[in-house]
C-alpha cells in the first residue's frame, strides 16, 4: 500500500450524488472539517459545505477552487429497468466525472460501485479476486463504470479506489431492499418469498461506508477494489420478519419453490489493508 497513512487526509472533497443516501452521508460526515463540494441535481444545503447543482449526464462546470481535491463519485441510477437511464447515469456520467477530475488534477477518485457486479451463489462470500458476473443491466453498468475508471488509471494515472457496496442501510434511506420490504409490510403489498427466503446478504451500515471512505481518502497511486459489506448474513425472509415487528402486522406473502441464491461479500481485504471494521452490526431478529 502506498501513499499517506490511512485516515490522515485533509484535502478538499468533492462528492457527487450528494442528494442520495451514501453521497449525502459522506457530505454530512465531512462538512465543516475541510472544504466540501456537494454535487446534486437539486440543491442540498448542508452547513459547512458548498453546493453545486448539476446534471452529471450533461456535464460539470469548472470549479477552480477544488483543484487537487479527492472526488467521491456516489451518484447513480438504480431501481429502474430503463437501460437508457442506467447507461447515462452510471456509465456516461462516470466518464464525465473522471474527465472533470483529470481536468482539475484530482488527487484521487473514489467510486461507489455495487456488490451486484458478482453473481448469486449459495453460501459463497465473493472476494475481490473472484470473477464477476453482473446481475441485471444495473450490475453491468456499474462494472462497465469500474472498467472505464480502470482505463483512466492506466492511461492517465488517475488514482482510483472502487468500493463494491453490499446492501447499504441506515437512517434516512429511501431506496434499496430494506425500505422496500418495510414499505411493503406497512402498506400490505404482497412480497414473494423465494425458496428458503433467499437471497442471504450481509448489509453494511452507511456510517461504516463513510468510515471506509475516510480511510481510503489519503491512499496514493494505484487502482484498488474493495468489497464493502457487513459481517452478519441475513436472509430476505429475515428482513420481512423484522418489518413485521417494526409495523406490528403480518406481511402479505406468496412463496415460490426456488430462489436465486445468496449475494454475500467478503470484507477481509478491506479489514486487512485499511484496518476497517464494521461498527454497526446488522440488527438481529
Amino acid at each position: 500500500m502506498s501513499g499517506k497513512t490511512p485516515g490522515t487526509d485533509s484535502r478538499p472533497l468533492v462528492v457527487t450524488g450528494a442528494g442520495g443516501f451514501i453521497g449525502g452521508s459522506v457530505v454530512a460526515a465531512f462538512a465543516g472539517t475541510r472544504p466540501v463540494l456537494a454535487i446534486a441535481r437539486q440543491a442540498v444545503p448542508v452547513a459547512g459545505a458548498e453546493c453545486l447543482v448539476a446534471d452529471l449526464t450533461v456535464g460539470l462546470p469548472p470549479v477552480p477552487d477544488f483543484r487537487g481535491a479527492v472526488v467521491v463519485h456516489a451518484a447513480a441510477a438504480m431501481g429502474t429497468q430503463d437501460r437508457g437511464i442506467l447507461w447515462a447515469a452510471n456509465v456516461d456520467a462516470t466518464r464525465r466525472v473522471a474527465e472533470w477530475a483529470l481536468a482539475h488534477q484530482a488527487a484521487h477518485l473514489i467510486f461507489v460501485s455495487s456488490g451486484g457486479v458478482y453473481a448469486y451463489a449459495r453460501g459463497r462470500r465473493w472476494t475481490e479476486a473472484d470473477p464477476v458476473c453482473p446481475i441485471g443491466y444495473y450490475g453491468h453498468t456499474k462494472y462497465l463504470a469500474e472498467n472505464l475508471l480502470r482505463a483512466h488509471h492506466a492511461l492517465d494515472g488517475l488514482p482510483i479506489t472502487v468500493f463494491r457496496l453490499f446492501f447499504p442501510y441506515g437512517p434516512g434511506q429511501t431506496r434499496g431492499v430494506m425500505p422496500f420490504v418495510s414499505r411493503a409490510v406497512r402498506d400490505g403489498t404482497e412480497l414473494t418469498i423465494q425458496g428458503p427466503g433467499e437471497p442471504r446478504m450481509n448489509p453494511v451500515h452507511a456510517s461504516d461506508c463513510v468510515e471506509a471512505i475516510r480511510l481510503a481518502l489519503p491512499l496514493g497511486p494505484g487502482f484498488r477494489v474493495y468489497n464493502l459489506a457487513g459481517d452478519r448474513a441475513v436472509s430476505f425472509l429475515d428482513l420481512v420478519r423484522a418489518a413485521e415487528i417494526e409495523h406490528d402486522r403480518p406481511a402479505r406473502t406468496k412463496t415460490v419453490p426456488t430462489g436465486p441464491g445468496d449475494l454475500l461479500g467478503s470484507n477481509e481485504l478491506l479489514k486487512h489493508e485499511l484496518g476497517w471494521l464494521p461498527r454497526h452490526p446488522f440488527p438481529a431478529g
